[in-house]
C-alpha cells in the first residue's frame, strides 16, 4: 500500500510551570498543589496530542459519511455502516474512536439495541461494542477545542466534529486509557516535607514507566520564598505508515 509522507511524525513535547512556596505553611500540604500542577500540565499535554492525532488523521486517513445515511436518524444502520469499513481495511482493526455526541447517540440507537436483546437505552457499554465489532478498544473522545476568530468570544465544539475513527494500531502505541488520548495521569511520590533546607527533588514516570518525564527542582529566585518548578516531558509518535491502515467515518450525525 502507498505509504504516506513523514510530516504525521510529531516527536516531543514539554512544559513547565512554577507553584510557589508557601511561607505559612511548607508542609506536605504542598506536595497537594505541585500534584495538582502535575495533574493541570499532564491535561494539557493530553489535548495537545489529541489534536495532533486529530490533525495527522484527518490529513492522511481517508473519510467518508455513513453508507446507511445519517446515525441521527433511526432508519440508519451504525453497526452495518461501522462493520462495512472494517471489511476495508488493510489489517484487521483493534480499536475504534468514537467522537462524545456520536457515541452517546449509539447509545439509544434502535438499530444497536437491536443486537441484543439485553440491551436497554444508555447501557451499552464499551466491553459491549468492542464484541460487537470485533475490536479490542474502544475510546470516547471528550476534547473540545476553540473555533472562534482570535480575539472573539470562545466557541467551543468537539474536537472530532461527528467522526469516527476505525482502524489498526500498533501495539507499542500507548493509547490504553478509558479515554482517546495518548497520556496518563501522574501521582507525584514524593517531594520531601518541605522544610527549608530538607526539601529534596524527585523523578516521576507515567503509569507505563516510559516516555513521560515529570522532573521538580527548587528555584529559590522565583517568588518571595521560592518555587517549586514542575516539568513535563514527552517523547511520543504519531505517524500514518499506510493509507489503509484506518478509515474515518464523517459526519456521523449530519
Amino acid at each position: 500500500e502507498a505509504e504516506t509522507n513523514d510530516s504525521f511524525q510529531l516527536t516531543d513535547w514539554g512544559a513547565k510551570d512554577a507553584v510557589p512556596f508557601d511561607l505559612a505553611s511548607l508542609t506536605p500540604t504542598q506536595v497537594d498543589r505541585i500534584t495538582r500542577k502535575v495533574q493541570v500540565l499532564t491535561g494539557q499535554w493530553q489535548l495537545s496530542l489529541e489534536k495532533k492525532l486529530y490533525d495527522a488523521t484527518a490529513a492522511g486517513i481517508t473519510g467518508a459519511d455513513p453508507a446507511s445515511g445519517s446515525w441521527a436518524d433511526d432508519s440508519s444502520d451504525p453497526i452495518k455502516d461501522l462493520k462495512a469499513t472494517r471489511q476495508g481495511l488493510l489489517m484487521p482493526a483493534n480499536f475504534v474512536l468514537f467522537d462524545r455526541p456520536v457515541w452517546d447517540r449509539l447509545q439509544y440507537h434502535p438499530k444497536v439495541l437491536a443486537v441484543r436483546s439485553t440491551f436497554r437505552p444508555g447501557s451499552i457499554s464499551k466491553a459491549d461494542m468492542a464484541d460487537i465489532l470485533e475490536v479490542k478498544d474502544i475510546f470516547v473522545s471528550d476534547v473540545k477545542v476553540n473555533t472562534a476568530n482570535p480575539k472573539k468570544a470562545a466557541s467551543y465544539s468537539y474536537l472530532w466534529n461527528n467522526t469516527v475513527l476505525m482502524g489498526y494500531r500498533s501495539p507499542e502505541q500507548e493509547l490504553v486509557e478509558q479515554d482517546a488520548s495518548w497520556a496518563a495521569l501522574f501521582k507525584l511520590e514524593n517531594f520531601g516535607e518541605l522544610d527549608g533546607a530538607q526539601r529534596t527533588t524527585s523523578q516521576v514516570y507515567s503509569a507505563q514507566d516510559r516516555g513521560t518525564l515529570v522532573r521538580l527542582w527548587e528555584d529559590p529566585n522565583r517568588g518571595v520564598a521560592g518555587a517549586a518548578m514542575v516539568a513535563l516531558s514527552c517523547a511520543y509518535q504519531i505517524k500514518v505508515t499506510g493509507s489503509d491502515l484506518a478509515k474515518r467515518i464523517t459526519n456521523a450525525l449530519a
